[in-house]
Parts: structure tokens; sequence; C-alpha cells
């Protein structure tokens, strides 16, 4: 629901699907694979972490960033996509590893997500 709803902030989409996202898209690590919480292609990837995690997201960082990685295809022509997630309800980081790879491009609290 989460998820549904800042998509729909951002593009008036009802939910993630509409606006050509997706929920839970398998990934592929550098440790195995995991989950996206959510793949937009061409747009971005976000890794959703419990609230208490907020404090820790730095610990969470690789999992986004291999997932970032692995998710651009040559044979498919797939780009990875601009710009990465790391969100604890509370706390985002956003991130544009194309071009500012060692670290988040910004970094703000729930209460400010609406100037974002």
């Amino acid at each position: 629901m989460f998820l549904n709803q800042l998509v729909e902030c951002y593009t008036g989409a009802p939910d993630v699907m509409t606006a050509g996202a997706h929920l839970e898209q398998f990934g592929s690590r550098a440790q195995g694979s995991g989950y996206m919480d959510l793949w937009w292609p061409d747009v971005c990837i976000i890794e959703m972490k419990a609230p208490k995690e907020g404090r820790r997201l730095a610990e969470h960082r690789e999992q986004v960033l291999d997932y970032w990685r692995n998710s651009a295809d040559l044979k498919t022509q797939t780009p990875a996509p601009r710009f990465l997630v790391l969100c604890s309800f509370n706390v985002f980081e956003v991130w544009e590893p194309g071009r500012f790879p060692l670290g988040p491009v910004d970094e703000f609290s729930i209460e400010r997500l609406p100037d974002h």
C-alpha cells in the first residue's frame, strides 16, 4: 500500500502497475538473489526496510546497489534505472549511482517527503 500511494503521489497513477512498475521483482545479487520491493524500469528501484532499520540503512546499501548493477541486461537492451531509493518508511536515501556511485544524492525524513 505504501508504494502504491507513493507512486500515485508522483504520477497520478492509482497503483504501481498502472505506472509501469513491478512489486517483488526477482533480482540478482552478487551474494545470490532476492526480490526488489519495487522495480520501475528506466526510473528506479525501491528497497524497503523496517522502520527500526532507519539508523542502519548504510548496512543495507550493498543489497540495493547489487540489484541496480544486475538490473541492466544488454541482451534485452534494458538499462539500469536512473535512481535507487533505500527506505525505512521514516528515512529515505536517494541514489543516482550512474552519476554519483559513492553515496546518496539526498537523504531525508518522511516529514520532508512532500518537498521531494
